[in-house]
Formats: structure tokens, C-alpha cells, sequence
């Protein structure tokens, strides 16, 4: 699940959304307290590198240049999904990057 982004506002930067990965965990959670979006008690990198390890569908990332840019986490109770954590880096906002986020869930 490799998608890359180049619409309505991404003109000079290729983003890449996929699936994130184990090794990334530690740079999900440091983009997640720069944007202040957590992380709360039960975030930790050992519970995401489990995440991603058994269902990596659940979190996406938004990377640009090897560099992790913007998340979004799902979940699904088999009746609702429920979004969390989107967030995109201050210095590549309003470039479509949640939007292609939502897009991809």
C-alpha cells in the first residue's frame, strides 16, 4: 500500500503515504509530541512497534525525503472506524498532506 501524493497544493515535494513500520515507532511518537498530539499513558513505542508488527494497516505515515512528515491511526470495531493522531509536521502543512492521509485509511 505505496501511494504517491502530488495534488492540489504538494508541487515542490513528493510525498510518499504507507504503512509504517517497527524501526519507525521512536519517530512517529517524537512527531506526535512536536505537534502536541499526545503522547498520552498507554502510547509507547513497544505498543506501536506491536501495532505495526501485527496489523501495520492501522498506521499510516507521510513521508517525505526519508523523513516522517505526517501520521494517522486507525481503528475498527467492526461496526465504526475511528481516526487518531493526525498530524502533520508544522513545516509541511497546508500541502494536502492530511487530506491524502484521510484519503489513504
Amino acid at each position: 500500500m505505496q501511494r504517491l501524493v502530488n495534488e492540489n497544493g504538494i508541487t515542490e515535494e513528493m510525498v510518499v503515504i504507507r504503512e509504517a513500520r517497527p524501526d519507525e515507532c521512536e519517530s512517529v511518537m517524537e512527531l506526535w509530541k512536536l505537534v502536541g498530539s499526545g503522547p498520552s499513558v498507554t502510547d509507547t513505542v513497544e505498543h506501536l512497534q506491536e501495532l505495526t508488527g501485527r496489523n501495520r494497516h492501522l498506521l499510516l505515515v507521510a513521508e517525505n525525503s526519508g523523513r516522517i512528515v505526517g501520521t494517522i491511526l486507525d481503528g475498527w470495531d467492526f461496526c465504526r472506524a475511528h481516526l487518531y493522531r493526525l498530524a502533520v509536521h508544522p513545516e509541511h502543512r497546508h500541502r494536502g498532506i492530511a487530506r491524502a492521509l484521510v484519503r489513504e485509511i
